[in-house]
C-alpha cells in the first residue's frame, strides 16, 4: 500500500476503547469512513495478512461505501403511520395481525440471519409458546407480578431472573404483545426490551450442565437416599448418611459458576443480539462490578472477562460454546485470567495463522468495527421489511 494512503490526522481507530464501539451508531457516514480507512491500512501491514480472515476483512473494508449508502435511505414508519396500519389490520381480527407478525420474522431471519442467536439460545421458541398461550416447557417462564399464585419476592428487585436448579426464568417484565413487538419493529427496527430480557435468560441457561442443577439440588437429591436408609441397620444408614453429606459439601464448589464472567458473558450476549433494544456494550463492565463486588480484584476481573468474551464472540464462537465454557472457567489470580477461555481465544487465533499480541488486536478491532456497522444494517434491513409488511397487510 502506498504511504500516501495511509490516514495522517488521527488514528480513528486508537480512539475507539474496545467497550466502546457498540455504542457508535450514531456516528456519520464519513467518520465510518475514516474508520474503515484506518482499519483497512493497518490490516494491510500485517505480516499475517494472506491469511484468508485477514482477506476477507480487506474486501469488507474495501466495499463499506454500499453498506453506508444502504443506511441513508429513509426506512420505518411514524409512530402515528404505525398505529394506522396496525389499527387496519388488527380490524381483520388479533389472528391476523398475530400471523402477519410471524411471517415478517421469519421473512427477516431468513433475508437478515438477525434472529439467528435469538432461536439458538432458545428464547424464540420460549417467545412463540408465550405467545401461543403454551405455558408447560421447559425452562418455564413464570409472572410473580401478573399471577397471585406467584409470589412476588422472587423478583428480587430485578426485571427477570434465572432459576438454575430448577430451570425457571422468572420475568418480572411483561412479555410483549403482537402489536407491541409491531410497533418497535417498524418504528425503531429492534424487538421490544422484553425480548432482549428473556434472551439475557436464556444465555445464563446456556451456562449450566445438568451434573451443575443436580449438584445445585444435592441437599434436596439427598434426603431421599438418607429416609430411605431408615431402613437398614445403623452402620448402612451411618454410610448413606456421611456420603448424603458429603455431596451436599461439595456442591457449592463443583455447581456455582463464576458470577462475573457468567453475567458478562449474558449483559454481552445482548449487546451483541442484533435487533436487541439494549446494544450498549460499553456498560458492561461497570454494570458487572457494581453487581458483584469481589474485592480489590474486581475491576481487573470483569475488564478481563469483557474482554475474553467479546474475543470470542468476534473469533466467531457460539453462546452456547462460550457457555461451556463459562460453565467450566474460574478466575485464576496468578495468572490474572480466566484460564479456559483464555486457551480458546489462543487455540482459535492459531488455527487462523495469526501469532502476536499486537497483531490479533489489530484483528480483534477490524473485527468489531466490521460487527458494529453490521448491527445497523441488520436493523435497517429489518425495518425496511417489517414496514413494507404491514403496509402490505393493511392494503385491503
Amino acid at each position: 500500500m502506498k504511504e500516501s494512503l495511509r490516514p495522517t490526522s488521527t488514528d480513528y481507530l486508537s480512539k475507539i476503547p474496545p467497550e466502546g464501539i457498540l455504542t457508535s451508531g450514531e456516528l456519520p457516514p464519513e467518520r465510518w469512513r475514516l474508520i474503515a480507512q484506518s482499519s483497512l491500512y493497518n490490516l494491510e501491514q500485517l505480516s499475517s495478512s494472506n491469511t484468508s480472515l485477514v482477506r476477507e476483512l480487506e474486501e469488507y473494508y474495501r466495499q463499506i461505501d454500499a453498506k453506508l449508502q444502504l443506511l441513508q435511505e429513509p426506512v420505518g414508519l411514524s409512530p402515528a403511520l404505525a398505529k394506522h396500519y396496525l389499527d387496519r389490520v388488527a380490524s381483520l381480527g388479533t389472528e391476523e395481525l398475530e400471523g402477519r407478525l410471524l411471517t415478517t420474522l421469519e421473512r427477516i431471519r431468513r433475508e437478515t440471519h438477525s434472529l439467528d442467536d435469538l432461536a439458538a439460545s432458545g428464547a424464540w421458541a420460549l417467545l412463540l409458546k408465550e405467545w401461543a398461550g403454551k405455558h408447560l416447557h421447559l425452562p418455564m417462564v413464570i409472572y410473580p407480578n401478573h399471577d397471585p399464585l406467584i409470589p412476588r419476592q422472587l423478583c428480587k428487585g430485578y426485571d427477570a431472573s434465572y432459576s438454575p436448579n430448577f430451570e425457571v426464568i422468572i420475568m418480572c417484565y411483561n412479555l410483549p404483545s403482537v402489536r407491541e413487538t409491531w410497533e418497535t419493529l417498524v418504528t425503531q427496527g429492534v424487538l421490544p426490551r422484553a425480548i432482549s430480557l428473556l434472551y439475557h435468560e436464556s444465555t445464563h441457561r446456556l451456562q449450566h450442565s445438568l451434573p451443575q442443577r443436580l449438584m445445585m439440588n444435592a441437599p434436596l437429591i439427598s434426603l431421599g437416599p438418607v429416609i430411605f436408609s431408615y431402613n437398614y441397620n445403623s452402620a448402612i444408614r451411618l454410610a448413606i448418611t456421611l456420603a448424603a453429606s458429603g455431596l451436599v459439601a461439595l456442591s457449592p464448589k463443583f455447581s456455582k459458576n463464576d458470577l462475573i464472567l457468567g453475567e458478562t458473558h449474558a449483559r454481552l450476549a445482548t449487546a451483541n443480539l442484533p435487533l436487541s433494544s439494549h446494544n450498549a456494550g460499553g456498560e458492561v463492565i461497570n454494570t458487572v462490578v457494581a453487581l458483584y463486588p469481589d474485592g480489590p480484584a474486581t475491576k481487573l476481573k470483569a475488564l478481563r472477562a469483557y474482554k475474553l468474551i467479546q474475543a470470542l464472540h468476534l473469533l466467531g464462537f457460539s453462546e452456547r460454546d462460550i457457555g461451556r465454557l463459562v460453565q467450566k472457567d474460574q478466575w485464576s489470580a496468578k495468572a490474572e485470567t480466566y484460564p479456559r477461555c483464555q486457551q480458546a481465544v489462543e487455540q482459535r487465533f492459531a488455527a487462523l495463522g495469526i501469532k502476536g499480541k499486537e497483531e490479533q488486536e489489530i484483528i480483534l478491532a477490524a473485527i468489531r468495527i466490521r460487527h458494529a456497522l453490521e448491527l445497523l444494517v441488520n436493523r435497517h434491513q429489518a425495518q425496511a421489511i417489517a414496514s413494507e409488511e404491514l403496509q402490505a397487510a393493511a392494503r385491503w
